[in-house]
């Protein structure tokens, strides 16, 4: 096997390519320029393990702040009533306190919970969070 054999079998390597079996003759007035050799394009670069490259990804995102909001509850209220707010006025909302809340980021809802205070503060004790698939 020579080197075109070889480099016809190796995969992922595009291109057409030519080693002469050996150097061309020049004529007596002229100097002997080297035989020229036509490549491909190089083979690609090796790549980590999908895991390595997941692992390197999230490492590069981990300190983003990402947007986390609860949802209490949803009120249907009539055009009317909606026209009519005002600072100060108050609304009920369906749910009650013990109810769980909606965990959401980015539109998606990722769990519930449910809310309660420390010092004084709303907060939300996470009960659920839901897998993630693709």
């Amino acid at each position: 096997m020579d080197l075109n054999d070889l480099l016809a079998d190796v995969d992922g390597i595009g291109g057409d390519y030519y080693v002469p079996s050996q150097p061309a003759e020049a004529p007596n007035d002229v100097p002997a320029a080297p035989a020229p050799v036509t490549t491909g394009t190089a083979a690609p670069p090796v790549r980590p393990a999908a895991a390595d490259t997941l692992t390197e990804a999230l490492e590069m995102v981990r300190d983003a702040e990402l947007e986390v909001y609860v949802e209490l509850g949803t009120a249907h209220l009539p055009l009317r009533e909606v026209i009519a707010l005002a600072d100060g006025g108050a609304f009920t909302l369906p749910t009650r306190p013990e109810d769980p809340v909606k965990l959401f980021v980015a539109d998606q809802c990722i769990g519930h919970g449910e809310a309660l205070l420390i010092d004084g503060r709303l907060a939300i004790r996470i009960n659920e969070l839901y897998q993630f698939t693709s």
